[in-house]
């Protein structure tokens, strides 16, 4: 994020001049990324200019970090930060909380039919990615890798907005 944040800046203050919203978003590792630059928008630029961030939405995004970083951030956009986990993708549980790293945001939940489940809980989640780990012995592939595929997020999100 360093090595590319002053572009980033420079590229906002050119097109973002009236106001308009942004929307940020990433799958995986551009999910972390997105999270960041959330992050720095809202908490250490100039509130004035950057605070119309209408949405961050991540797709199979890892945990970014601690409590103190997740409160921060979820105080100033966690209505519209939402991070979307597919059923037994194993991206969105690492790194692991042992190392004090914490989800922020709604989380939108893919279950192991693909149906999407909102804000949903911790013991919810668990039990949605043990069904997926037992048919992922049926498989070829194992679910906790082909779930974290972008194709899956948009087949699921195709799935719920068609019926």
């Amino acid at each position: 994020m360093d090595s590319v944040w002053s572009r980033i800046t420079q590229t906002l203050e050119k097109v973002h001049q009236y106001g308009q919203p942004l929307w940020i978003t990433g799958h995986s590792l551009g999910g972390a990324l997105a999270v960041l630059a959330a992050a720095r928008l809202t908490l250490d630029i100039d509130q004035n200019v950057y605070k119309s961030i209408n949405g961050l939405y991540t797709f199979g995004q890892p945990r970014v970090g601690d409590r103190v970083f997740v409160k921060a951030l979820d105080n100033e956009i966690k209505p519209r930060y939402f991070r979307f986990v597919n059923d037994n993708d194993m991206v969105p549980r690492v790194p692991d909380r042992l190392n004090q790293y914490q989800e922020g945001g709604f989380i939108s939940f893919f279950d192991s039919k693909g149906t999407l489940n909102h804000d949903v809980g911790f013991w919810f989640a668990f039990l949605e990615r043990i069904k997926g780990s037992y048919q992922q012995k049926l498989d070829m592939i194992p679910s906790f890798i082909e779930h974290h595929f972008i194709d899956k997020y948009i087949a699921n999100i195709k799935k719920n907005v068609n019926g």
